[in-house]
């Protein structure tokens, strides 16, 4: 999202003014929630850059909606434990 003086959503931007149909993808080590949502008003999807690595392979390979639907200031299911019926979901087993 940062690129000195600029940022990665002027390239994003820009893609759209000359009439490119290509997906972006703006990641971003301090996401900035303004930022993120102002981002996914141009059409651009935008991770984490920790979790860039595993996203970007799973983005060329989907066939994506038109645009990112995921709320920038929702908490992440996959970071939060929330169990299950089976003991191997089980925290700690006793």
């Amino acid at each position: 999202m940062r690129l000195g003086d600029y940022n990665g959503l002027h390239l994003v931007l820009l893609a759209r003014c000359a009439d490119q149909r290509m997906r972006c993808v703006v990641y971003s080590d301090r996401p900035d929630t303004y930022l993120v949502r102002e981002a996914q008003s141009v059409g651009a999807f935008f991770e984490r850059t920790e979790r860039l690595i595993h996203a970007l392979p799973a983005y060329c390979r989907a066939a994506l909606p038109p645009k990112d639907r995921r709320a920038p200031d929702g908490r992440d299911r996959r970071a939060v434990f929330r169990g299950g019926r089976r003991s191997a979901d089980q925290p700690v087993v006793v």
